[in-house]
């Protein structure tokens, strides 16, 4: 877990890159003081596919295959990331606590039914036993 959460540290940085409203292909393009004509011969293309693609990208209707061919047009690499909004281990952990509070919560209303219940601090002894439980066993977080 340690060299994912390594990875995933260094995709914060991409936080702070602000996506500009014209869309990545248009701003290099005018970067380079390239026309939409000037890159539609570079790529071997109509122009209208340039102003299409331009369009699409600003709309979140472009595709990756179509991203890649503009970066290596425009001398560029494509770097296709995700953020996590938090530390995985957090997130992880905070949905092992949920779900571990939930199967206590319903234990103990079968107990209740047979007159049974047990201390605060047995409950809050057995959420913490079944959140490490879940930990070590990722897969079963997910299981509902």
């Amino acid at each position: 877990m340690s060299q994912m959460k390594q990875q995933f540290q260094k995709c914060v940085q991409f936080k702070q890159v602000l996506y500009p409203s014209v869309g990545w292909i248009k701003t290099l393009r005018e970067l380079y003081g390239m026309s939409t004509l000037a890159l539609a011969k570079r790529m071997g293309v109509a122009q209208a596919a340039v102003s299409q693609a331009e369009n699409r990208e600003t709309q979140d209707r472009i595709t990756l295959e179509t991203l890649r061919k503009f970066a290596h047009a425009l001398n560029c690499d494509l770097a296709y990331v995700f953020i996590p909004r938090e530390d995985p281990e957090q997130f992880l952990t905070k949905r092992a606590e949920k779900k571990a509070k939930k199967m206590v919560q319903e234990l103990q209303q079968t107990m209740d039914l047979d007159d049974q219940s047990i201390s605060q601090e047995a409950r809050v002894y057995q959420e913490k036993q079944l959140t490490e439980e879940l930990l070590n066993n990722p897969k079963k977080i997910w299981e509902d």
